[in-house]
């Protein structure tokens, strides 16, 4: 048994450990700045737990799928881009499911930002030439995103000043209704044609080229064939469940419950924080909750840097956002339950942060198209762009 698997059995333990002190009746007769440090140490613990789940979920499966005969592009399109955004999928759909709908998007929308601002950001920093692009990343794969991120805005975000009063629809409308503060079922198939139809392209593109080597399909492919994961083996089953299980029972805890008692707040996760710091829990979502789920993405693209393919790093940022925007709000929308009848109903304030990653996206648009790379330079920019919409987020502004 090598060390990371020693690691998350002492990781498992201790947060078994903190999760029964948590629960106990006699944590509300603490301070409540004890109470809050028992929280974020339970939150970062979670997060520690998460990655090394993806991590297990992704390798397995790249064994188990190359052990059935599938091929290297169906892996890396598939499960190399499914895996590192398990964490998001999980925390937004069990999010959506409970009814906090401002919980969902707010993961997918503050992990996005996360990815580009402070992820891709950081490592353009790290580089000294900065953080080359592929030509496919800026002229196809950026713009897919961009797309992504309008149909967010039209879908749930507050409607332009001379389309307000047109957009004052009722919920539960008889046609299709857009700007209303809410995912619906039709617009969460929508998003998941509309990756179904990017991933058949893809796999369309990488069949005319021949299976060249050259082209990255937004990291993915790439990213699995830089990494190998070695042959399959038998242990690789349970190993794949045990992944699953610790990105879902994870996202679980990192989601969490709150419950208003006599004495205090009980319960646990991104929900107590809420309750206990008074916040909202779209600013949760958008800091806590998606910097944690960003955990998988931030390891991917940290060891493609250190290993030399400095390009994988961008491409599996685009390619993560793009399953994220697509798949992830898509599913939450189809699968969501929330009040009226909606499947993912939000807040005002929420639907107006969906226009940090309009103005984001545009950003690093931009800048790959600048020579093909980002720049130190821009990667600075972009760090400080992060730090500013949390700084807001959080009120310090």
């Amino acid at each position: 048994m090598n060390w990371a698997r020693l690691s998350v059995i002492f990781t498992s333990f201790f947060l078994v450990v903190l999760y029964g002190v948590s629960q106990s009746e006699a944590i509300l007769t603490w301070p409540m700045a004890v109470q809050v440090g028992l929280q974020l140490t339970l939150a970062l613990v979670v997060v520690a737990v998460i990655a090394q789940g993806a991590a297990w979920l992704v390798d397995a499966a790249c064994r188990i799928a190359a052990r059935l005969g599938v091929s290297r592009l169906v892996i890396g399109l598939t499960i190399v881009a499914f895996g590192t955004s398990a964490p998001e999928f999980t925390a937004s759909l069990l999010a959506g499911r409970g009814g906090h709908g401002d919980l969902a998007v707010a993961n997918v929308v503050g992990s996005n930002v996360f990815n580009l601002c402070f992820i891709l950001g950081g490592v353009s920093l790290l580089l000294r030439s900065g953080l080359a692009a592929e030509r496919d990343l800026v002229q196809r794969d950026g713009p897919v995103l961009l797309l992504g991120t309008l149909l967010l805005y039209v879908f749930i975000g507050p409607p332009p000043p001379w389309l307000a009063e047109a957009a004052q629809v009722p919920w539960g409308a008889p046609w299709p209704v857009p700007w209303n503060q809410a995912l619906e079922r039709w617009e969460g198939l929508c998003l998941l044609l509309g990756l179904a139809t990017y991933l058949l392209g893809l796999y369309r593109a990488r069949s005319r080229a021949g299976g060249e080597a050259g082209s990255d399909e937004a990291g993915s492919d790439a990213v699995a064939e830089e990494a190998d994961p070695g042959p399959f083996r038998w242990s690789d089953v349970p190993l794949f469940l045990l992944g699953l299980g610790l990105v879902v029972g994870g996202c679980q805890m990192l989601v969490g419950e709150a419950e208003v008692v006599q004495g205090g707040i009980r319960g646990f996760g991104a929900l107590w924080l809420a309750k206990a710091w008074g916040l909202p829990e779209y600013v949760v979502g958008v800091t806590i909750v998606a910097a944690g789920t960003s955990a998988p993405e931030l390891v991917v693209s940290l060891v493609a840097a250190l290993r030399g393919a400095f390009g994988l790093s961008a491409g599996n940022l685009i390619g993560s956002d793009i399953c994220n925007f697509y798949g992830v709000l898509g599913l939450t929308g189809m699968l969501g339950e929330g009040p009226a009848a909606l499947p993912v109903a939000i807040s005002g304030e929420m639907a107006l942060a969906t226009l940090w990653p309009c103005a984001v996206v545009l950003v690093v648009c931009g800048f790959m198209r600048t020579q093909m790379r980002v720049s130190r330079l821009e990667g600075l920019c972009l760090v400080v762009l992060g730090m500013v919409r949390w700084a807001s987020d959080l009120g310090l502004t």
